[in-house]
């Protein structure tokens, strides 16, 4: 589990980075390599949880992302993670 800190002021290089940042997020999400993303309230901190077997690999899933260099990050391994499946509702053929 990534806890990143952002900074407090957001640069005019940072925005810009945003729907690139969007974009990989998305890809990432898709291969199955980052689980969970998840922005406070206040945008100053990030949540992120990352598929891997070491630290080393996850750096490396986070490196992708256009804003990691903004990033302070901690890491912490997560014996596991509860989270609630969501599907689309199969359509009633009757």
């Amino acid at each position: 589990m990534f806890t990143c800190k952002l900074p407090p002021a957001l640069s005019s290089e940072f925005l810009s980075l945003i729907p690139e940042q969007r974009k990989v997020v998305k890809e990432l999400m898709e291969k199955n390599l980052l689980i969970s993303y998840t922005l406070s309230s206040d945008r100053s901190t990030l949540w992120m949880l990352i598929e891997s077997e070491t630290e080393a690999e996850a750096m490396l899933v986070a490196s992708q992302l256009p804003l990691n260099s903004f990033m302070e990050h901690e890491i912490k391994e997560v014996m596991f993670h509860h989270s609630m499946d969501f599907s689309i509702p199969q359509p009633s053929l009757n």
